[in-house]
This record gives structure tokens, C-alpha cells and sequence, in this order.
């Protein structure tokens, strides 16, 4: 017997485990520049007596609205499982079409932004119960407490309040039927009450939904400073990623308010790969200004989004130690993690 490889095995728990396709059941999968990881996709679906459907992301753009909307229906109505997996590049319509369409028809909707084998090798891997359990965990001790203080050394300092008002959502990329969930999986958000503090931003910072997308580099990394969830300075040493951070603020009246904090709770994420879905996972808390989705109740709108990572983060509540330096603490691991 051949031994699966690590490729294949994310495949395989993409079908299985996160998707839970039925044998009958038919696999629709929506593509762009994926043809690798779609030939996954379909080998394990066999596997599993899963016949699949393969629509071109990019016909779909070419088609216009109205057609392509008329073909993903057909695809999709008889409910099942779909699966997004495309390179950015396409018409957000496009996009937006195919999660909407996906959970009018109550599918069970997963959207991989990117088609970067190596999620599937590594982060993609997780198993979704594992996910769900750790999520549930890290909810009670956020829940309890009353304060949240987030630091590092390279200068962050953070104390965020949560209010019972705004849930906290798990994601463990498992979606219902009528969801749509997101790989890699693995978190925890909320929209805070209150942040006050400075975050260094030394993983890099992300501006999207304004004119273009882009990032901001690690190298000499963005300092914000808020108070009470509003980002009142940020400051930058390059000009012209000053100036970036300047026209985001300046885009929108609802800019420089903290959407979402995210605590990520994936277990295989333990290094950098230079890739930002990934990375964006490893042990800490994000900070999201701007954008913040239905779920999390938050009393304002935008279209434009922030997201700041950093590095070896400490995470409390109150005064247990949630992350330590980059690293989950056994409080959240315990058991039930292979790398505990």
C-alpha cells in the first residue's frame, strides 16, 4: 500500500474531514489557476465515491453576470458540497457570485483564496474537530475575562475589552450548509469594545478594498497607536509606505476603527513560509480596521480593510497565558494537539 503523500493528505481531509462529502453526493469545484491541486481534489473525491463538477473561474468572468450566474445555478442546486480555489486576480463579482449563489443553494461553501500547494501540505492538514475544540477552549477563557493584553518585544502593547454584545466566532472550516468557510482554517474573532495600546505591526500590513491591494513590508514595520478602538497615529519609516497607510486612512470615515480582533488557533501552523494565509495563523492576534464582517455585529460599514500581523506575541486574559511568545500554551493545547 502507498503511503499518502503530505499533498495528498490535505486533498484527501479537504473532501473528508472540512467538507464531509457523501458518497453520491457531487463535488463542484470552482477554479482558477489551480489545475494541480483541482486533479487533488477530484482523485481524492473519487476516492470517496464523490463524483465532481469543474467550472473555469475564468470563463465564468468572460461570460458576464447574467450567464454565469445562470450556469453556477445549475451547478450548484442540488445543494452539496463546493469549493472555491482560485488565484486573486479575478472580478470580485465573480467571487461574490459564487459564495452567493453557493449559500442561497445552502451548499456547503469552502473559499481558498489561494492555490499554494503548500497549505495543502501543511496548515490545510488540520483536522476540523481539533480546530473546533481548541476554538471552544480559547472562547471560554476570552469570554471569562475581563481584560485581553497583548505585547512583544519588539513594542506591542495592547489591553482590549470584549463586550457580550459581539459574539466571538469559530471558524474550524467546517461549514453548514447555507456557510461558507474559509482554508486554512482555524480562529477566533470578535469585535472588541475597546483597544488602546501601540501594535507593532512586524509581520507585515495588508491594505485591501481601496483603489489597489497591497502590503507593507516587515522591514521597518508600521506602529499604530489607538485608544479606545480607534487608530488615532500610525506611523511608518519608508515615505512611500507612509504615505500608503495616509491614503487608506484617508479613504473612508470608518478607516481607522478596529473591525475585529483574531486570536488563530490552527495547531500545524508553527513557522513562516512567506506566505500571508498561512502566517497569518501562527499563534498570537491579528487586528482588522475597517471591514468587519455580519457576524461579528459591528455598528459601523466600510468596504475598505486593514489587517496588521506581528510577530512573538504574548496573549492574556486577565492572567492566564494564552500564547507565550509565538507559542500556544498547553492551557489551550492541552490534550488534544499531536504537537503539544
Amino acid at each position: 500500500m502507498v503511503t499518502p503523500s503530505a499533498l495528498e493528505l490535505g486533498a484527501q481531509n479537504v473532501v473528508q474531514s472540512y467538507l464531509a462529502a457523501r458518497p453520491g453526493e457531487v463535488l463542484v469545484i470552482v477554479h482558477n489557476k489551480a489545475e494541480e491541486l483541482v486533479g487533488l481534489l477530484r482523485r481524492a473525491a473519487s476516492d470517496a465515491d464523490v463524483s465532481t463538477d469543474v467550472i473555469s473561474a475564468e470563463e465564468l468572468s468572460r461570460m458576464g453576470q447574467g450567464l454565469a450566474g445562470a450556469s453556477v445555478d445549475r451547478a450548484m442546486s442540488r445543494g452539496g458540497p463546493v469549493i472555491w480555489i482560485a488565484e486573486p486576480g479575478l472580478p470580485n463579482w465573480v467571487v461574490h457570485m459564487v459564495k452567493n449563489r453557493a449559500n442561497r443553494h445552502q451548499c456547503r461553501h469552502l473559499h481558498v483564496p489561494h492555490a499554494d500547494r503548500r497549505l495543502f501540505e501543511q496548515s490545510i492538514r488540520a483536522a476540523p474537530d481539533e480546530l473546533a475544540a481548541i476554538n471552544q477552549r480559547v472562547v471560554r477563557l476570552l469570554s471569562a475575562a475581563a481584560t485581553i493584553t497583548v505585547t512583544s518585544q519588539a513594542g506591542t502593547d495592547l489591553e482590549i475589552r470584549l463586550d457580550p454584545r459581539f459574539p466571538l466566532v469559530e471558524l474550524c472550516g467546517r461549514p453548514a450548509p447555507g456557510e461558507t468557510h474559509w482554508l486554512p482554517a482555524g480562529q477566533v474573532y470578535t469585535h472588541p469594545v475597546s483597544v488602546t495600546g501601540t501594535f507593532v505591526a512586524d509581520r507585515g500590513v495588508l491594505i485591501a478594498g481601496s483603489s489597489s491591494e497591497r502590503s507593507i513590508g516587515r522591514a521597518h514595520p508600521g506602529r499604530f497607536e489607538l485608544t479606545r478602538g480607534f487608530v488615532r497615529a500610525a506611523t511608518c519609516d519608508i515615505p512611500s509606505e507612509q504615505a500608503a497607510l495616509d491614503e487608506y486612512f484617508a479613504s473612508d470615515t470608518h478607516a481607522r476603527r478596529v473591525a475585529s480582533v483574531i486570536v488563530p488557533t490552527n495547531y500545524l501552523v508553527r513557522a513562516e513560509i512567506g506566505h500571508r494565509a498561512q502566517d497569518g495563523l501562527l499563534p498570537g492576534l491579528n487586528m482588522n480596521l475597517g471591514f468587519a464582517d455580519d457576524a461579528t455585529h459591528a455598528p459601523f460599514k466600510t468596504t475598505v480593510q486593514m489587517c496588521l500581523y506581528a510577530r512573538n506575541l504574548t496573549v492574556m486574559a486577565d492572567d492566564r497565558v494564552l500564547v507565550q511568545k509565538g507559542r500556544f500554551t498547553p492551557l489551550v493545547l492541552q490534550g488534544e494537539s499531536p504537537f503539544r
